[in-house]
């Protein structure tokens, strides 16, 4: 009897461990201020299992260790840049800063753009 409740647990062990991190586990291993209806496990190239989220637009990805039977969090990168825990926030709000200013940059040049098309035909009507 005891023999068959140590091959269970061993079994059940066996078992988590192939298994890979569910979204329930991506909730409980990202930082507080990523929302948890966007956050999903996911690979990196490499195989390594993350979880991916955002905080106002801007990608959170956390690295999934092996903890036991659960999982806990290793290295964190905010918009593709390895971060310290402790710097999060402020990596976040500088995060924000770049991806504001590439859009207004990219809103420009389509202005720009659209602005020398439009006057290219009015010289070429003339």
């Amino acid at each position: 009897m005891r023999l068959m409740v140590l091959a269970s647990i061993l079994i059940a062990v066996v078992l988590a461990s192939a298994c890979g991190p569910t979204a329930f586990n991506c909730v409980q291993v990202m930082p507080t201020k990523v929302l948890a209806n966007d956050i999903r496990p996911a690979k990196m190239p490499d195989g390594t299992g993350v979880c991916v989220g955002k905080v106002d637009d801007v990608p959170v990805t956390v690295e999934l260790l092996h903890n036991g039977l659960s999982w806990r969090h290793g290295r964190v990168w905010v918009d593709g840049r390895l971060v310290d825990e402790s710097g999060f926030t402020i990596a976040v709000e500088e995060a924000k800063g770049r991806i504001a200013a590439e859009k207004a940059a990219a809103r420009a040049k389509g202005f720009l753009e659209g602005a020398t098309s439009v006057l290219q035909e009015k010289q070429a009507s003339h």
